[in-house]
């Protein structure tokens, strides 16, 4: 039985690190920074975890103590659901460093991390019968609870978390670390056993029982995908109908729609990608990088009957929720790629008319996209005449506007001109805000005279953009800049 424990404690390990991934995300983002933390965490506490197993082992070894480590494992991963929301929620609201706002996330693993280390080497010691041989028992075991990870990051990147989801799958490896423990000593500690699982129920009713992360509208969905936490909810609005949201992230609106009128842009970033249509009048084809819950695509083949959408999103999930939730449906001028941005443009030899960027926003920035590699690709694929138009969350100016300044002389490097349109302070450079740049693959391609433009044209950014470096695939620290970007937003 010991085996069992050693491969199951082993899996469960691996498990948790990657479900702390999808945990944190909502709020502090999947950014390099915060693997950075869970990894270090996670090892740093398997250490603690060997070290006391080894001197727990040494002292008293009994099936028993190690029936009782295994419940206390059970009982912090039990825990992990009802700590989360007010930790997660503190940090996410604060205003500091990044790196240790990720740090203390990552705490939130740390207990049952340095419980389940204990496992391996009190395991070795029970198995041990003598110093001949307690080099291959010791080899053995730590085998065996290599194995179990391998197991558990397969099955849990696989097909666990997508298809439980995060919340649930804690749950399930709290039980499971519950039965380990009934392996160890079945016919003792039962009154300890249920004093865990009543543990578990309370927390798996405090959870239900929780509302949602926003109170003020009704929560439709929180589902774990391949890819991310995504969650979709109506807000309310004065003396109408409310507006449908789809969220990849705490506080982060990334796709809406309007209930009773499911046509019209939502939002006030996507009605300025509407300005394509005058930039470049008579457009056929048309690129969308990130899709979302497929608005602007659907808002496209609605308003230009001459016009085919391809649209690049890389999380098929996302895709699911737009025909579920957004209204959108099939449409033959309309190809959908489930892949990387960057894979696409790489791969295909298309060529387009229009180009609409929209990834870049909140704590995790694509840095594939972001580079004047990926630059050089979109502009491979415009028409002579064509136009790129990228979305932006940040400020121009200050530490929130570092990206952008980066982004802007990365641009530069390939596109002879660029425009800024700011959405909602248009001469507040400080302020983050979202910002529309359109990109010209000529420098006569972008024309300003249509009436049409007039609405636009008065938020157009007329002074000038610090230099800053170029960003490359070899160097681009967009974490650093995404972390400085939230800090100047508050």
């Amino acid at each position: 039985m010991l085996e069992i424990t050693v491969f199951i404690s082993g899996a469960v390990v691996l498990i948790l690190e990657l479900v702390a991934s999808r945990i944190l995300a909502p709020y502090l983002g999947s950014s390099l920074y915060v693997w950075t933390s869970l990894i270090g965490v996670i090892l740093g506490s398997l250490s603690l975890g060997y070290w006391l197993g080894g001197r727990w082992a040494d002292r008293d070894p009994h099936p028993r103590k190690l029936a009782l480590t295994l419940m206390g494992a059970a009982a912090a991963v039990a825990l992990i659901p009802i700590a989360q929301g007010p930790l997660l929620s503190a940090l996410a609201g604060g205003e500091g460093d990044a790196r240790w706002s990720s740090l203390a996330g990552a705490l939130l693993f740390a207990g049952p991390a340095v419980l389940l280390g204990v496992v391996s080497p009190y395991a070795a010691r029970l198995r041990m019968t003598s110093v001949a041989s307690a080099g291959s028992t010791v080899g053995s075991l730590y085998a065996i609870s290599t194995l179990g990870s391998i197991a558990g990051a397969f099955a849990a990147g696989f097909w666990l978390i997508p298809n439980i989801g995060g919340t649930r799958l804690v749950y399930t490896l709290s039980l499971c670390l519950l039965g380990c423990s009934a392996l160890c000593a079945p016919r003792v500690l039962h009154r300890a056993r249920l004093g865990v699982l009543v543990l578990w129920c309370i927390s798996v009713w405090y959870f239900v029982a929780a509302p949602p992360v926003w109170a003020s509208g009704q929560l439709l969905l929180e589902r774990d995908t391949a890819y991310q936490r995504l969650l979709v909810f109506d807000l309310p609005l004065k003396n109408r109908q409310p507006v449908r949201v789809l969220a990849m992230g705490f506080s982060e609106y990334h796709s809406a729609m309007f209930l009773d009128r499911p046509q019209e842009l939502a939002l006030d970033y996507v009605r300025f990608f509407s300005m394509a249509r005058y930039l470049r009048p008579g457009m056929k084809r048309v690129l969308c990088v990130g899709g979302g819950a497929l608005s602007f695509p659907r808002h496209l083949l609605a308003t230009l009957p001459e016009v085919s959408v391809d649209v690049v999103e890389l999380d098929p999930g996302v895709s699911r929720v737009a025909e579920e939730y957004f209204q959108f449906r099939s449409d033959p001028r309309l190809r959908l790629f489930h892949e990387d941005g960057r894979v696409f443009l790489n791969r295909v030899g298309e060529r387009y008319d229009a180009v609409f960027l929209d990834v870049f926003w909140g704590r995790t920035i694509p840095q594939q996209l972001a580079t004047v590699e990926s630059a050089q690709r979109i502009a491979a694929h415009l028409a002579p005449d064509g136009i790129l138009l990228v979305n932006f969350v940040s400020a121009m100016e200050g530490p929130g506007g570092e990206f952008f300044r980066h982004e802007y002389a990365t641009l530069r490097q390939v596109f002879p001109r660029i425009l800024v349109f700011p959405v909602f302070y248009p001469r507040d450079a400080a302020k983050v805000q979202n910002l529309v740049v359109v990109a010209a693959a000529g420098p006569d391609a972008v024309q300003l005279t249509a009436p049409e433009l007039r609405p636009y044209l008065a938020n157009l950014w007329t002074g000038t953009v610090a230099a800053a470096p170029v960003l490359t695939d070899d160097f681009a620290p967009v974490e650093h800049m995404a972390a400085g970007q939230l800090l100047g937003s508050r």
